[in-house]
């Protein structure tokens, strides 16, 4: 935000209100995150530190300000969602928060600015940014560092993030030594089995300093992977037993709802639950973001030739192959919390879309997706994983020359799981590995294992897949020319 337009928001809440700026302090404890964000709109998310009513004031550079309210109480775990439309294409808009507790005087909250997506077609460049897999297997908060890697994310200056799952391990706990010797910051609960325990997992996971600076600049976009919910879940398999005596519950609803709660997703008011999406921005980037939980078929089922499994459902799958198959942007980016070549979960029950040496993968959907997209004249594919907790880089060579590319980042911190193994079905052949092994002595020594990944596309729509670590080294980068639609 520029120093004019800080100050024009300043001024808005000090003219409007009588206020004195004292909240410095209070914007520290207030997470708050712009998401979702399209050429009409986004969506700016808040959670307050109490019940109370917010007040959202925004405005263009040189236009009229609005003024939007919510009111932040218990039953939505005092979160606020502003879900703004209407708004102009490539356009930066600068935001600032008043919030006034049940009962006391009005503070000030937070301030910031983002750009809507430029026109379809405006030929801009653009930078994505993804990465997932955050505080698991007892890598977590260091005591002193928190969450390094949000600092390099953020020196990137990407124009949006997809958090591509595992943000969170509700399924686990954080202790006060971590795996790798470090002193960490423990979370407040272990597994989570009601919702109040959901929400404090996403508490801890924001309660990081550099984490919130970096979720306040850059625009977010989520979607989820098992660790939000249940190892390896889907909902036929997302059932626990709390004791012996009491009945199982389910955990997928929960999980879900949650997730949209602490989330800034624009929700879908024909199917509250739906998590799948696609956003547009300019003439170079579609991308499309899957759900690859809630409507999959059990992870134990064969998938036969005669009927093949799905992960994705009949409608998402439709879906994607529509949408994708009508854009006319350069490049169509897939987003897929699992895999597409590398075999997740044990044989009798893999979790992602690779079968490896068994028989229960859900590869037969993936042929089906690329040959669609194929036959639609889709080209320029590049479907963006992670879920694995190591970075690579597949180019798949399908029949009669037709490439889909694969890049996989992770983790941003956690256990690092490198794995050589990966299925050849769709005439696979692996660029890039990091790291070929896993040794992890130290909280230090694993800073150069953690990792993200970047895409870069330049005004002429040729495109570049980076990977960096969270030291801020570049790692490995590869240049994708675009081709034309046939």
């Amino acid at each position: 935000m520029t120093h004019r337009l800080r100050l024009v928001c300043g001024l808005l809440l000090l003219i409007g209100n009588g206020l004195m700026m004292d909240g410095a302090a209070l914007a520290d404890e207030v997470p708050h995150i712009v998401g979702d964000v399209a050429t009409d709109g986004g969506v700016i998310w808040a959670r307050l530190p109490e019940a109370g009513t917010v007040t959202l004031t925004y405005q263009s550079r040189g236009g009229q300000p609005d003024v939007v309210r919510a009111e932040a109480d218990a039953s939505a775990d005092y979160t606020v969602r502003f879900e703004l439309s209407r708004l102009a294409a490539g356009t930066r808009y600068g935001y600032s928060m008043r919030f006034v507790p049940a009962g006391a005087a009005a503070r000030y909250v937070a301030e910031g600015a983002f750009t809507t997506a430029p026109p379809a077609n405006t030929k801009t460049p653009v930078r994505l940014a993804w990465g997932a897999d955050l505080a698991g297997q007892n890598v977590c908060r260091d005591a002193d560092r928190g969450f390094p890697i949000f600092g390099p994310l953020l020196d990137r200056q990407p124009d949006l993030f997809v958090a591509l799952g595992d943000m969170v391990y509700a399924d686990s706990r954080c202790r006060t030594v971590g795996r790798l010797g470090n002193a960490q910051i423990a979370t407040p609960t272990g597994p989570a089995r009601d919702v109040d325990a959901f929400r404090r997992h996403w508490h801890y996971a924001r309660d990081d300093a550099l984490h919130r600076r970096f979720l306040a600049g850059v625009p977010y976009y989520a979607t989820w992977d098992d660790h939000e919910v249940l190892n390896n879940f889907g909902p036929a398999e997302d059932e626990v037993q709390v004791t012996p005596e009491s009945p199982p519950i389910r955990l997928m609803p929960m999980g879900r709802d949650v997730f949209l709660e602490q989330n800034p997703i624009r929700l879908n008011a024909e199917e509250p639950g739906r998590i799948y999406r696609s956003v547009r921005w300019g003439r170079h980037l579609h991308l499309f973001i899957l759900d690859t939980r809630q409507y999959r078929e059990p992870s134990t089922v064969k998938d036969d030739a005669e009927r093949p499994k799905s992960m994705l459902g009949q409608a998402q799958r439709q879906w994607l192959i529509d949408a994708a198959g009508s854009s006319d942007a350069t490049w169509q980016v897939i987003v897929s919390s699992t895999p597409m070549a590398i075999p997740v979960g044990p044989p009798e029950a893999r979790d992602g879309w690779a079968s490896g040496d068994g028989d229960t993968g859900y590869a037969r959907e993936l042929r089906q997706i690329i040959d669609d997209l194929r036959a639609a004249g889709v080209v320029n594919v590049i479907w963006l994983s992670a879920d694995v907790h190591f970075a690579t880089f597949f180019r798949h060579q399908i029949d009669e020359g037709y490439e889909v590319f694969e890049a996989i980042a992770g983790p941003l911190n956690a256990k690092v799981f490198p794995r050589p193994e990966f299925d050849t079905d769709l005439g696979t052949e692996r660029l890039f590995m990091h790291p070929e092994r896993g040794d992890m002595t130290s909280f230090d020594a694993a800073l150069k294992w953690f990792n993200f990944g970047l895409v870069e596309i330049d005004a002429s729509g040729q495109a570049v897949v980076r990977y960096v670590d969270a030291t801020g080294r570049d790692l490995w980068d590869v240049t994708l020319p675009a081709r034309k639609r046939p």
